[in-house]
């Protein structure tokens, strides 16, 4: 038998689903289709690992050994579970690249899920640089706007939030990185001209936003405040352009 990487890169995993109970194929596709995969991980030739939501969070381990299929998973199933399944099915769909997969759309969805379940705000870094590089900067910013709003208007006031502190300021840091001087401060200033006196909540650090800006993006930023003046963060970022 091929490797278990092999298998799944190549969207054939109908040969490891033979041995599943077949009623146990369907609900694992089911879970799958509902995005209950939170996290998955190959992280050998023959052993991956994922984060499934079910009835709890479970944690599945797949791996091949000599040829023969073995599942671990912390539900209280015995034997070869949906969870499993719905493990193969999402990283055979990765294997596949289906570009659609990865879209605005379904990272915020990711993050949703995340706030629910654990009332924080996790993301994978590395699908938000590939989004950064495959969206239009101005998507990316309104999606940023959104998200946001999204997050004030259901968690801010939550006690998952005063647990927590919910922030976006890695979001947007990482966005900034990406553009090009000049824009920085542009960007910055749109982001936080779109937001109100309570969205400051959610701006942990506007410090470490502002160690991103070059002296053009700084001077670009002052000149808009000072002809439309900012609400959310405007103390911090005034004081910093040195505006009054």
């Amino acid at each position: 038998m091929k490797s278990l990487r092999s298998i799944i890169e190549e969207g054939k995993i109908e040969i490891l689903l033979k041995e599943f109970d077949k009623k146990i194929v369907e609900r694992g596709k089911k879970y799958f289709e509902k995005n209950s995969v939170l996290d998955k991980y190959i992280l050998s030739d023959n052993y991956v690992h994922g984060v499934i939501k079910g009835t709890s969070i479970y944690y599945t381990d797949v791996y091949l050994y000599k040829g023969k299929l073995y599942v671990r998973c912390t539900c209280p199933y015995e034997g070869k579970c949906k969870h499993a399944v719905a493990l193969l099915f999402s990283l055979s769909f990765k294997g596949k690249k289906n570009e659609d997969s990865l879209t605005l759309e379904n990272f915020k969805r990711k993050i949703e899920r995340s706030l629910y379940d654990y009332g924080i705000l996790e993301f994978d870094s590395y699908e938000w640089e590939e989004l950064i590089r495959k969206y239009d900067k101005d998507e990316i910013l309104n999606f940023l706007i959104s998200l946001t709003i999204y997050i004030v208007e259901n968690f801010i006031y939550s006690e998952e939030y005063f647990d927590n502190e919910i922030f976006v300021d890695e979001l947007l840091e990482i966005f900034l990185d990406y553009l090009p001087e000049g824009e920085k401060g542009k960007y910055l200033y749109e982001y936080l001209a779109s937001l109100g006196e309570d969205y400051e909540l959610i701006i942990g650090s506007p410090g470490s936003l502002f160690k991103l800006l070059e002296s053009r993006d700084i001077a670009i930023l002052r000149k808009l405040i000072e002809e439309n003046p900012l609400i959310a963060c405007a103390t911090e970022v005034c004081a910093f352009v040195n505006v009054r």
